[in-house]
């Protein structure tokens, strides 16, 4: 078993990552472990993968690699820890961990959908006046987390997971309006319509 780190740069051009530095990596290899971690460098958007990489290669027919179990995607942060996490034996052989099980959401209420939908709006026509991609002004964790609590002031904006002060100082007013819009809209719509006799 080995580690290596491998680099996908972002290409605006094809509105993705570049794979081939991975292709390249994983050669005749089978993967044990990936991590992904996403960071910029001079402006530049890069994904960056910790793989860890079994010694023995795998056969190859016809150019595909045989016997290829289906690898799992995973983010990590560099600064957490690595938990501590059960492992299980596969069919395949080696030991792998098994992923973290998250609690999933509830879906998001008639208001927070509202506010999901002013967010998207104002983050896809900023980032086309930036000119940077979409996620990078509001991942969609830090979009879902601002429509379920809906914060009103700059210091309750400041305690959603994916929001720090520099996002604040740039979008924070921005977000708080886009809030305060779909706030306003379910107020109204919850409002009831006057009928003829009134």
């Amino acid at each position: 078993m080995h580690l290596r780190w491998i680099q996908l740069p972002f290409h605006p051009d094809r509105g993705g990552f570049d794979e081939a530095p991975l292709a390249a990596a994983l050669g005749e290899r089978r993967v044990l472990d990936a991590r992904e971690y996403f960071f910029e460098h001079e402006g530049r958007p890069y994904l960056g993968c910790i793989l860890e990489l079994d010694d023995e290669t795998l056969p190859v027919s016809g150019g595909q690699r045989v016997d290829t179990p289906p690898r799992r995607r995973r983010s990590a942060r560099a600064n957490e820890p690595r938990s501590e996490q059960p492992t299980r034996r596969s069919a395949a052989g080696p030991m792998e961990r098994s992923a973290p099980s998250e609690p999933e959401a509830p879906p998001l209420d008639a208001a927070g959908l509202r506010a999901a939908a002013e967010l998207r709006r104002w983050r896809t026509r900023r980032s086309k006046e930036l000119g940077v991609p979409a996620y990078r002004l509001l991942p969609n964790r830090t979009l879902e987390a601002l429509s379920r609590m809906r914060p009103i002031t700059p210091s309750t904006l400041l305690e959603v997971t994916g929001i720090g002060a520099a996002r604040v100082s740039a979008h924070g007013d921005e977000i708080l309006a886009c809030l305060r819009s779909a706030e306003a809209h379910s107020l109204l719509d919850s409002l009831p319509l006057p009928t003829a006799a009134e």
